[in-house]
């Protein structure tokens, strides 16, 4: 897929949306393990960009606790559910009863697919949801390397227990199995 370059009405729009962005505090939040990549990061947002001015009457954001954020069973511990649960998620053995496709669709796009996706299973009743991401380019893709940080944020954080890669047989590096909670 060819990279589209931004044009002025896309820089612009950007700029708008950064400056209504509130940092989430760094003891309210588990930062995801940076990926190590052989190749320099270029910086998203130009130098000549100015920072985003403090706003005097910004909403209060809910703070989550750090324990009720959705475990990565790839990295570490169990979350919420027990350590049968995790090895039969892990194993894709649990089985998915609703499933979404987002490679090919460009970052913002997917993202948002993902939120209302993950936001209607929830409401569904579905507990084991599968989210295809493709691979990307030597496993580095933008939608498969953002899926755990978009899970880690509200609102779909309150609804993700835990999530994992999947197996080959439903997707393998680019799918990933996620467990929702319960409704009630």
């Amino acid at each position: 897929m060819a990279k589209k370059s931004l044009d002025d009405d896309d820089i612009t729009l950007w700029k708008k949306v950064a400056e209504t962005v509130t940092p989430i505090a760094r003891e309210d939040f588990i930062i995801p393990e940076p990926l190590v990549s052989s190749s320099p990061v270029k910086p998203a947002i130009s130098p000549k960009v100015k920072p985003a001015q403090p706003q005097a009457a910004r909403p209060q954001v809910k703070k989550i606790q750090p324990s009720l954020l959705p475990a990565d069973l790839d990295q570490k511990g169990y979350g919420g559910i027990s350590r049968a649960a995790a090895k039969s998620m892990k194993s894709g053995q649990s089985g998915y009863t609703k499933k979404i496709d987002l490679h090919g669709s460009n970052l913002a796009d997917a993202h948002r697919k993902l939120k209302s996706f993950v936001l209607s299973a929830a409401a569904e009743g579905h507990r084991h949801i599968l989210v295809i991401t493709g691979k990307g380019t030597a496993n580095k893709g933008v939608i498969r390397t953002n899926l755990p940080i978009w899970l880690n944020e509200a609102p779909l954080s309150a609804h993700v227990i835990a999530y994992c890669q999947a197996q080959i047989k439903d997707g393998g590096a680019g799918a990933w199995y996620v467990n929702l909670r319960r409704r009630g």
